[in-house]
């Protein structure tokens, strides 16, 4: 079956002018920045486009990308992971970064700019980053779509059920399941926001427009005598007649709180256990199954690097944080830094972490994790006259939104307010946000948000903690007795485990084992353990053995993950220093 071609990366190579033949030569022009590569993955498409766009590019690459399953979702479509390596067949393990998105149906952006990277990293010899260079010491799985059910119903769904999959939930506790969904009530084709006018007693009104801009909303200042005018809902109807609007939507479990880490066990979306939705289950056994991930790289909705994490912030006991330990503040914040230098991003909104994989992986799995929104909002262009008294907006980051929409956008990120007659409310507004505007970067932004993601990830790839023998060191003490002694170095940015991994003993220690009877060890313990090892720190362990001539011990080295190698001690050691034997997974 023929494939169709994959679109070429090329590099947009800047011409420079022509110098004039007659002298003298004006001044050369300022050279232009460079286009970003083109890309397969430029645009929002279909799932089923994207699965293709998928297979294409492990078919053109020459070996370096496989495409798997992990898994299947709720309504049985496959979750795919892209495998991208210089070495299919590599027998010495390497550190691996994977890089999940596609969680919800609100950052589906996310997923093609997984899948972009991806690209990048496979078609090194166009692309704008030094990828052979990265991949010969390590090695990078994607997970571009890991909710592909979420992901294909979209933006058909209001924000806060965006991630749900599989079975029905009774939100309300009415005995009734999926009856109260958010609705497009005004057939304009989407779900808004709804402003209440007219407000019960038993339902006051509870904002009041913003002075700065009537479009946008506060609560009231009471000190000021402002009285609320309406209440903010999501846009539908009151179905079971029971006063609340929309509150019981269609879809079950949010996958992205479905994890173990603070999962929140009386939420109506959380699920009835972790790890209840398959996709959940999915990306967990992923993780269990492959030991030597150095690092995840998580794009959707919260955010690790444009803002270090509150390391203050704990659970209900005081005793677990609800995403960094205070021990690894200092490893984000100089991630965070390579991050901002890298995307130019600065910018981010808040979401919980609270059952969410990114959380779990670090938590629970002591995984280095780090999370991006992918984009920021773009500062608008400046407004045709400055008001020197205009008030002041109470949410600025909206208020630049909303610039944002209007200077630049053509007015495409805001529904204007629109009176409606509802038929059980009475009269309300109806409009706000557009959906995605806020979460979705237009798709002439993807292709450069690629290529700096890209840079992103090769960066991340160079401050991997790389742990090894540097050197092992024999020597005779006494007759048929050997002093042993072999140094370790970290020649990595990064540390061998995050503090949080030392403190829930998620990944092991380093261990070296002496191979020798009981008789024979005179001095040391035949394991030796060493629970840390910082950038650019060392280690020593000694043993002292009896050795008889012509015979060798041999040491393995077992380190966090899963890797082993093996010191070989003989006659040769005493004169050369002992072998180091790269071996493989010992899992």
């Amino acid at each position: 079956m023929m494939i169709a071609p994959l679109v070429v990366l090329q590099l947009a190579l800047v011409q420079d002018a022509a110098a004039p033949a007659q002298p003298p030569a004006p001044a050369a022009p300022a050279t232009e920045p460079a286009k970003p590569a083109p890309t397969s993955f430029g645009e929002l498409i279909s799932l089923e486009a994207l699965e293709q766009s998928l297979r294409q590019l492990a078919a053109s690459s020459d070996g370096k990308v496989t495409l798997a399953s992990i898994g299947t979702s709720t309504a049985g479509r496959s979750i795919h992971a892209l495998h991208v390596t210089n070495e299919p067949k590599r027998k010495v393990p390497v550190p691996a970064v994977l890089i999940v998105a596609g969680l919800d149906g609100w950052h589906r952006s996310g997923s093609l700019v997984a899948a972009g990277v991806a690209e990048r990293f496979a078609l090194e010899q166009r692309a704008a980053i030094d990828a052979r260079t990265v991949l010969d010491g390590l090695d990078l799985w994607v997970i571009p779509v890991a909710n592909p059910d979420a992901w294909a119903v979209g933006l058909a769904r209001p924000q806060d059920h965006a991630g749900r999959v599989g079975a029905r939930i009774d939100d309300d506790r009415d005995g009734r399941v999926d009856e109260d969904a958010p609705r497009d009530v005004n057939g304009d084709g989407l779900i808004a926001m709804m402003r209440r006018l007219d407000c019960p007693s038993d339902a006051p009104a509870t904002r009041v427009a913003d002075a700065a801009d009537p479009r946008l909303d506060r609560a009231p200042d009471g000190a000021k005598g402002e009285l609320a005018a309406f209440s903010l809902m999501v846009e539908g109807l009151d179905q079971d007649g029971d006063g609340s609007v929309g509150e019981d939507a269609i879809g079950g479990i949010t996958v992205d709180a479905n994890f173990p880490h603070l999962w929140r066990e009386f939420a109506a979306d959380a699920g009835r256990f972790p790890l209840e939705a398959p996709e959940a289950k999915a990306l967990a056994e992923f993780i269990r199954t492959h030991p030597g991930l150095g690092a995840v790289y998580v794009l959707g909705r919260q955010d690790s690097l444009a803002r270090t994490p509150n390391h203050e912030r704990r659970d209900i006991t005081g005793r677990t944080p609800v995403f960094i330990d205070g021990d690894d503040k200092a490893l984000y914040e100089r991630i965070g830094k390579l991050y901002r230098d890298s995307t130019g991003i600065e910018r981010a909104r808040d979401a919980a972490h609270e059952g969410s994989f990114a959380a779990w992986c670090y938590a629970h799995r002591g995984l280095p994790t780090f999370c991006s929104q992918v984009w920021q909002r773009p500062d608008p262009s400046p407004p045709p006259e400055d008001k020197k008294d205009a008030p002041k907006p109470a949410d600025e980051d909206a208020a630049a939104w909303l610039a944002w929409s209007d200077r630049d956008q053509g007015s495409r990120g805001f529904l204007p307010w629109k009176p409606f007659d509802h038929p059980t409310l009475g009269k309300v507004e109806i409009g706000g946000w557009a959906p995605g505007f806020r979460t979705e970067p237009p798709s002439a932004m993807l292709p450069e948000l690629i290529t700096k993601h890209a840079g992103f990830v090769a960066a991340l790839a160079g401050e991997s903690a790389r742990v090894r023998v540097e050197r092992v060191k024999a020597r005779e003490v006494a007759p048929g007795v050997t002093e042993i002694t072999v140094d370790l170095v970290n020649d990595g940015r990064m540390p061998m485990t995050t503090a949080m991994a030392r403190t829930n003993d998620a990944i092991p220690p380093l261990r070296l084992r002496a191979k020798v009877g009981i008789d024979a060890l005179l001095s040391g313990d035949v394991e030796r353990r060493i629970e840390r090892l910082d950038p650019g720190s060392r280690a020593s362990v000694s043993w002292t053995v009896r050795r008889a001539p012509k015979t060798h011990i041999e040491i393995g080295v077992h380190y966090p993950s899963g890797r082993f190698d093996r010191v070989i001690v003989d006659d040769d050691a005493l004169l050369y220093g002992g072998r180091v034997l790269e071996g493989g997974w010992e899992w």
